[in-house]
This record gives structure tokens, sequence and C-alpha cells, in this order.
């Protein structure tokens, strides 16, 4: 039986420590630096020591000769310490990985890409609070920003299933072809999940494709207490998530996943001198069969060593304690008359603005709010976000970092009414 996010608090409250299920040396902090050193030193001296003694570029082991190992792997069981884990991964992959550093190795990678033809009617719906990359990518695509249709959003922010449905009848009207929806689990400032059986229902009545942003949300797979939240996540046909957002990775590491993986084949180009057919079916696997960049980092190690390491509970765990920590900065926020809340947390951000005890009228408040951050920022004791909801003025709280304490929140509280109280003075010195 699922528990409403919202049913019990869960805090992590100032008697019970987060380190007595968390530990947070895995996460990048001054407390921690000892040890991020000591693991870099180690890697460091482990990738020396192959190095040297690697006398030619490849092992000759095929991929196909070494998936049975990965597949005798459970992610869901940690080894717990990095020693392990570069063992495994020495084993698994450093050893016979593609030299690229050695003066035998003599290859270069390029590759097209193909553009469709008729393409001026397509329209993509997506939430007037989505991330703007989906009109970023109608763009690179050749649509153009106005092949995106904003959809509105209800009084939680979540894309409006209704006003969805009377924006496809009139794309539909116009003579237009309504090409794919995009929701969104997690939207950049609220947090909030737009409503995925609805919006799977209507996608399926209108024959579109359905796409989800997890990019934020992603973290909520690995929390036991709120994956009830991406239900219906399994209807998309295809997801993005950002592993360098919920789930504690260094920036880049993302992923795109379809439902059916024969569509991957509309981005596949066959070029002898990169990608020949003939190796593909070999079963010899090239990311760039699946995708528009070419040439790419090993970014899916960072995730591999994190869940060798820490495991997916532990990572779930560090995600539920900050989606706490943005409930227990409305609770403290909520009662206090300098503050006006826009929304109640879903997810680990909070959108709320200063109210001063004498406003000069909206600008007044815009501007106020909009000193505070950039007062904050140039001390350097405290760093916030700021965003616009309905043209006004607001700043965001964002949290992702377990180590946030509820003395942190009661400081930074306290610091933003402080700034907010000066404001004023300020103004007039300068009017």
């Amino acid at each position: 039986m699922y528990r409403d996010i919202h049913e019990e608090s869960h805090f992590i409250d100032q008697g019970n420590d987060i380190t007595d299920v968390l530990y947070l040396g895995n996460f990048l902090s001054k407390d921690s630096a000892d040890h991020y050193y000591e693991s870099v030193s180690n890697i460091t001296a482990r990738i020396k020591a192959i190095f040297t003694v690697a006398d030619k570029p490849f092992s000759g082991i095929l991929p196909s000769e070494l998936s049975p190992d990965f597949y005798c792997i459970d992610l869901n069981q940690p080894l717990t310490s990095l020693d392990s884990a570069l063992d495994e991964l020495q084993q698994i992959y450093i050893k016979d990985a593609v030299y690229f550093h050695h003066p035998k190795y003599v290859a270069h990678l390029n590759c097209p890409v193909v553009l469709p033809a008729d393409s001026h009617k397509f329209r993509i719906f997506t939430s007037v609070v989505s991330h703007f990359s989906t009109q970023k990518a109608a763009a690179l695509l050749g649509l153009g920003y106005n092949a995106v249709v904003a959809v509105p959003y209800d009084s939680e922010f979540r894309m409006d299933a209704q006003a969805l449905e009377q924006s496809i009848a009139l794309c539909l009207s116009q003579g237009n072809i309504p090409l794919a929806i995009v929701a969104t689990t997690g939207t950049t400032d609220f947090g909030s999940i737009d409503p995925l059986h609805a919006i799977s229902t209507l996608a399926k009545q209108y024959g579109l494709w359905l796409h989800v942003d997890a990019a934020y949300g992603c973290g909520l797979l690995v929390s036991s207490r709120h994956e009830q939240l991406l239900s219906g996540i399994e209807m998309a046909d295809s997801v993005t998530v950002d592993y360098h957002k919920s789930f504690f990775q260094p920036v880049s590491c993302s992923a795109f996943f379809v439902k059916d993986k024969q569509h991957f084949s509309y981005l596949t180009y066959h070029a002898e001198y990169l990608n020949p057919l003939s190796a593909s079916l070999e079963g010899t696997p090239n990311l760039v069969n699946k995708s528009i960049q070419t040439t790419r980092r090993f970014d899916a190690l960072k995730l591999w060593l994190t869940l060798r390491v820490m495991g997916a509970k532990q990572l779930g765990l560090a995600f539920e304690h900050v989606v706490d920590t943005a409930l227990q900065a409305y609770q403290l926020m909520l009662p206090n008359p300098y503050f006006e809340l826009v929304h109640r947390p879903v997810l680990s951000t909070l959108v709320f603005r200063f109210m001063p005890e004498q406003p000069r009228g909206d600008d007044d408040i815009d501007r106020t709010n909009a000193y505070i951050r950039k007062a904050l920022f140039r001390e350097g004791h405290t760093v916030i976000a700021g965003t616009k909801v309905n043209g006004k003025q607001y700043l965001k709280f964002t949290f992702l970092n377990p180590a946030t304490t509820l003395q942190h929140l009661n400081e930074i509280v306290d610091a933003i009414i402080t700034e907010g109280k000066n404001y004023p003075t300020i103004y007039n010195s300068q009017s």
C-alpha cells in the first residue's frame, strides 16, 4: 500500500543525525576532503600502474565475451568500499578496455546526422512550467520554437490534462499534426509532477509519442517512500534522467531511455570508418548507433561506481532526506509573516518571496527580493536561487545536499530577513 508523500512529515530532526543512516563521507564537503583526496590518489595510482605495463592498445577480449561477467553482478548488493569497487571495475572493464592513448591506437571518429523533411505542421505539447530544453530541442530539429504548445497548469503547477486535450483538439482543427507530449516529473521551480496516467491515456487516444522528462524526479526511482509519485512513467515511450541531479553524480551524467530499443535505429547511420554494419552484426556495441553525439566520455562509470560503493538504497535515503529538508523549510517559514510561500514542496524545491513590512507596491517587493539574492551572493555565506512566477520576482531553495541541517535553514532564513529589512535603507540611499 503506497503512502502519500505528505501523509507523514518523516523529518530527520535535530536529535536524529543523518549520519546514523547515511555515510556523508561519500558526498563532497569540507569534512570529506581528506577522504576525497585519498580516493582520487588511489584511483590515480591504479591508472598509472595500468598504463605503465600496457604494451598494446587492446586485450583482444570482445564485448560479447565480457557480457556474462556483467550479468553476474547484482547492483542491489553494493560492495560498500571504493577499493572493492575498483578491484571489480579493473576485472570487468579496465583490463580489457581500449587504450586510446597507446601509440598503436590509430583510429578517428566522426558521424553525420539527418533531418526530417515534412515538419512545419508538427506540434509538441508540454506544460507552461516545463523545462526550456523542449523548445531548444524543437529548434534543433528544425521545427522552431513555435512548434511547442505550452499547456496551462493546475493549482499545483502540474500540466492540466483537460487543457491538454483541448490543445490537441485545437491543433487538429487548425490542420496541424500533433506529434508528441512531453510530461515532467519534477519541474525545475516547483518539483511538480504531471498526471502521468491521464496524460498517457490522451497520448494513446491520439496516437502521440509520450516523453517523460524525469531529469529531476528520477531520484524517486530509488526512494522506497516516494516511488509511487512516478506511477505511470512505465507507459512512456521515452524518458530522460539526469543522474547529476537527484542521483548525486558529478556533471554531466544523464541518460535517455526508450521503451522499444528498436527506436534507436532511427538514429543509426553506419559509416565504414566508424561503426560498420558488420561490427553491429557481430554484437560489438557502439553508442553512436543510438546517439546524435559521437565522441563520448564514459559518464556511466560515475553511476556504476556509486551503485557499487553506496548502493541504490543509500541514494534513495539521501534523496528522501533532501525532500524532508524542503518540507522542513516550508514548515519553518509558513507561519512567518515575512514570507509568502507559493507551494507546498513535492520534491526538494521551495519557491517563496520576502514580504516587506510596508511595501511600496509590487515593484518594491520585486526589487527587494532581487536585492536579497544578490546581497547574499555577494557576501558569500549563503547562495539561493531566484525565479519569476506570473511575472513577479521570487526566491527559491533547491535542496540537494544531505548535509543541510535545521541549523543551516535557520541561519539562511535569518539572513534573508536581515537583508530584506536592510533594503529600504539601501534603496533610499541610492534614490
